[in-house]
């Protein structure tokens, strides 16, 4: 019945909007009745058609300053105490989140159709004019008192404080919590990020700058919030345990669990540092917290999630450092010459210092790199020789962390940064055995790490498998190899990115068939392909496919015996 009772609000608010309206705002126990019912995701999208279906501008508007006046926002906050189930918990959040999405979105398309020529100082009703006489129509249309109220910091501080409160009793407040941080600091996201070519990065880009100019991405305010809270996330890093403490695999071995909300917290940090705002990282400096999350890496050594979060927060604590760096630089002293001293204060500490000298990042890259090439005896183009076979899981992401420091060390703009930094925080011989690392194994294991495991596309019969391996090959002639790259490539475009023909290359195909050059032998490779697949069996031996007198693709006449008896059940 929810979901009729949804349809049926959904098509007054679009029909009638002025008056429906009109009759919700007379209801004084509305808010009361919707939060106590929020547990019911049809009741929740009832609220969001308020803001998604309302076309005009001046009605929007009314629409958002009514949610504010109602305390909507409050309300959603208190839902996150721990006297509420997991449910209320996740519709919560989930709403909380889709109004953030929602308003953002609204207000920077109506600043690119305002800049656009699209939407014009008319389209605004008089009645919808600015309360405030030093604002003109466009800088109203960026305005949006429901969001701010989502974004500020007296809100955000209240959630932090309710979720914190029920960490011991209930962590479903606490991960959905920290859901609604990650949503107020995500960027600008494309509803098909699977390819993104350099136009619509650039138009990201951008968007991601007009967001920040007219107040839609609150750094301060978030950032304030999360600053004041830091040091109980970091104990929750560091203390919180997961209600499976050990994960118990078949052969009877046991593993260290995460969990959840670690795994959330590490996000959200990444996402703190992604700000590259200086108080923040400082905190992070003073807290010794990163310390402790590269060492996770090694106590939860199949956890990929948790790997790939720590490998960009490290990438980012470098990014930080360089973008300082950037700041400093000028004409007359280029980036080549800033030194750690030029970054740091008193008071102020550089990421690189700080994993260095105060984590030990460098000995602790060498002692798990030698521990990995124990027994190693060899590393060739095919595979690794060893005596001593080892299989972790953090080895992969450890191998672009290593690449990214060396690259950075030996070719990049910042070389002589981390050398300076090397020379004056790392022991001499660890860092000429970090360099012999590198060049003679790293190296290595890199070339080895970069070649395809399948190069033959081709399909085979598993059935017909013998002990010498009977793979369907492309003759090794170089006419073959770069027919099929050019196939290859044309059904990539094709196909991949369009998922059809348009209705011109449909009508001329015929056209296309009769004008094939007679030189091209594409016909004569493809039936040489086709024979090769012809004499494979799909049944369960593989007998010699010459005895057969008749082709298996002709269709043949079924018949059936004129004495042939009907069967009887009884």
């Amino acid at each position: 019945m929810a979901s009729y009772f949804a349809k049926i609000m959904g098509c007054l608010i679009s029909r009638k909007t002025e008056q429906f309206l009109s009759f919700i705002q007379k209801k004084e126990k509305f808010l009361e009745h919707f939060l106590q019912n929020i547990n019911t995701s049809a009741i929740t999208d009832i609220l969001l058609r308020f803001l998604t279906n309302v076309d005009m501008i001046e009605t929007r508007h009314k629409v958002v300053q009514w949610l504010k006046d109602i305390k909507l926002v409050n309300g959603l906050v208190d839902l996150f105490s721990f006297e509420h189930s997991n449910e209320v918990h996740s519709n919560a959040s989930q709403l909380f989140s889709d109004l953030i999405r929602i308003s953002r979105d609204q207000i920077l398309n109506q600043r690119e159709l305002a800049n656009d020529g699209f939407m014009s100082v008319c389209e605004v009703n008089s009645n919808a004019q600015p309360k405030d006489p030093g604002l003109n129509t466009i800088e109203y249309l960026h305005k949006n008192s429901l969001l701010e109220q989502l974004e500020s910091e007296e809100i955000l501080d209240k959630l932090l404080q309710t979720i914190f409160l029920s960490q011991d009793k209930n962590n479903s407040s606490l991960l959905q919590g920290i859901d609604v941080f990650m949503t107020l600091l995500e960027p600008v996201t494309w509803s098909n990020e699977i390819e993104m070519n350099q136009s619509q990065e650039e138009e990201k880009l951008k968007r991601d700058r007009d967001r920040m100019e007219i107040g839609l991405f609150s750094i301060n305010s978030i950032g304030n919030s999360c600053y004041k809270h830091l040091s109980q996330l970091s104990d929750l890093v560091q203390k919180s345990k997961s209600r499976l403490e050990n994960y118990k695999f078949s052969n009877g071995s046991e593993i260290p669990v995460v969990g959840q909300i670690r795994l959330s917290i590490l996000k959200l940090f990444n996402r703190l540092l992604n700000l590259f705002d200086e108080k923040i990282n400082q905190e992070f400096i003073r807290l010794g917290i990163l310390d402790y999350i590269f060492s996770m890496m090694f106590l939860y050594k199949w956890n990929n999630f948790l790997h790939v979060q720590i490998k960009d927060i490290l990438i980012n604590c470098f990014q930080f450092d360089f973008k300082r760096i950037q700041s400093l630089a000028d004409e007359n002293r280029p980036v080549e010459q800033i030194r750690v001293e030029d970054l740091e204060t008193n008071e102020l500490k550089s990421f690189v210092h700080h994993l260095f000298k105060d984590c030990n990042l460098f000995l602790k890259l060498v002692h798990f790199w030698s521990e990995y090439f124990d027994g190693v005896e060899e590393i060739n183009e095919k595979t690794i020789v060893t005596s001593k076979p080892k299989s972790v899981g953090y080895i992969g992401h450890l191998a672009l962390i290593t690449n990214f420091i060396y690259k950075q060390t030996t070719d990049s703009n910042y070389s002589a940064f981390i050398k300076d930094c090397l020379n004056k925080f790392v022991d001499k011989d660890l860092v000429e055995t970090w360099e012999e690392m590198n060049e003679n194994k790293i190296n290595k294991l890199n070339t080895l790490n970069s070649k395809d495991l399948v190069q033959n596309p081709f399909l085979i019969n598993s059935a017909c498998v013998s002990d010498t391996g009977d793979f369907i090959e492309l003759p090794s002639d170089e006419k073959m190899n770069k027919k099929f790259s050019e196939m290859h490539q044309e059904m990539k475009i094709n196909c991949v990115q369009d998922f059809s023909l348009s209705e011109s290359q449909i009508v001329n195909f015929s056209s296309k068939q009769s004008g094939i050059d007679s030189n091209d032998d594409s016909a004569q490779m493809f039936e040489q392909v086709c024979q090769q697949r012809d004499n494979m069996n799909f049944g369960t031996s593989c007998p010699d496919t010459s005895n057969f007198d008749d082709d298996m693709w002709v269709k043949k006449e079924i018949r059936f015996s004129e004495n042939q008896t009907e069967s009887t059940f009884e």
